[in-house]
């Protein structure tokens, strides 16, 4: 599986004026990369595939994410 992190970034770029013409609030839309089919940054980043990933992302799982927000 490719991670390319200036393709995550061109997405999250395109979607962040799309989800604020939408209604949500900028201060609570956070981007996550995963690779959902193969469960990886689902909940940990252990598998071998995640390698290139962990190269430039060093941010939360997806599982972590949402439970920093439902601790709010």
């Amino acid at each position: 599986m490719q991670w390319d992190q200036d393709r995550y970034e061109e997405i999250c770029s395109i979607l962040r004026p799309f989800l604020l013409q939408s209604g949500f609030h900028p201060s609570k839309t956070k981007f996550v990369p995963v690779g959902a089919m193969a469960g990886i940054n689902l909940v940990n980043r252990d598998d071998p595939d995640a390698a290139a990933l962990c190269r430039w992302y060093t941010g939360p799982t997806l599982v972590d994410l949402l439970g920093q927000w439902a601790d709010t």
